[in-house]
């Protein structure tokens, strides 16, 4: 198994497995792609701009997927795992929510860019016969989560716990062994070929649950919930001469998200994959201690 990271510190994790030969490059250099896949069977490709401009997310998220669709192409790979993002379907979204939705992502540089790769992606391999399969994974936390596990628990650390509403809003937060077993699933199975997945729970848990379940780790549970009224009228203020696309002129977008009941259905994958998450809100959470403990996090 080989790893492609662009920085070996970001690697310390899978390091120590013998298995896994770490290789130094970038996914938006197209000749480096092709030396590291010209003889793999099968990619995952899960590199991503999570922040930054939007030339930087095209750069990395579009063209560096089409880089290494490309090499695979070209390597004759017989899998081309990618992975997405639930919000590739926007933030207007509410209820059921299935992998048919239209790509309608927010005006902001990582939903777009990720919604513009599952398009170029299919492009590359309509060209080029690439069997491919699209993973959409929700809200992935577990060790080593820089946001969904260490951002939350600083977040909850905080005595009390202000939250705008009751928190009864839904989160798609899935544990990352769980989307790791669909990815293996999806390259292993012929059924998965062409096919896009969601990876996340049904249901989704409550923000109030998520939070509680890290408050819980931290001690305490002390919640105190903000008037929404309130939180909204402070998040349009907050757009005032917010740049473009940014998180603060996507606050009131954010906020209305956060307050609906979605549930991103995973009938397909548990159909044709027979996956299912296996690892519950609170055991996953559990899961984090020690890696809280190593990063300092949590005494």
């Amino acid at each position: 198994m080989r790893a492609l990271v662009r920085r070996p510190e970001r690697a310390r994790d899978i390091a120590h497995v013998p298995a896994v030969e770490i290789v130094i490059g970038d996914i938006t250099d197209a000749g480096r792609v092709l030396e590291v896949t010209a003889d793999c069977h099968h990619v995952i490709h899960c590199a991503a701009s999570l922040s930054g401009s939007w030339a930087e997310a095209r750069r990395v998220n579009v063209d560096g997927t089409v880089n290494l669709a490309r090499a695979a192409a070209a390597a004759g790979c017989a899998r081309f795992t990618h992975i997405s993002s639930v919000v590739v379907t926007g933030y207007d979204v509410a209820g059921d929510v299935w992998e048919s939705a239209p790509l309608a992502p927010a005006n902001d540089p990582y939903s777009q860019s990720k919604a513009a790769a599952e398009v170029a992606l299919q492009e590359v391999a309509e060209e080029t016969g690439l069997p491919y399969s699209i993973i959409r994974p929700g809200a992935i936390f577990g060790p080593s989560a820089r946001l969904w596990t260490g951002a939350i628990y600083r977040l909850v650390r905080r005595r009390p716990l202000l939250f705008p509403g009751n928190g009864n809003g839904s989160i798609p937060a899935i544990y990352v062994d769980d989307v790791v077993d669909l990815c293996l699933l999806a390259t292993r199975n012929e059924a998965a070929i062409g096919e896009t997945f969601h990876a996340t729970p049904q249901p989704s848990p409550s923000w109030r649950e998520y939070l509680l379940a890290y408050a819980a780790l931290a001690g305490g549970r002390c919640w105190r919930s903000l008037p929404i009224s309130m939180v909204r009228v402070g998040a349009q203020l907050a757009r005032i001469g917010a740049k473009t696309g940014s998180t603060r002129a996507l606050l009131p977008t954010l906020l209305n998200y956060g307050s609906r009941t979605v549930c991103y259905r995973h009938d397909k994958a548990q159909e044709l994959l027979g996956w299912r998450p296996k690892v519950s809100l609170v055991d996953g959470v559990q899961r984090c201690r020690p890696w809280l403990i190593e990063s300092g996090l949590q005494g």
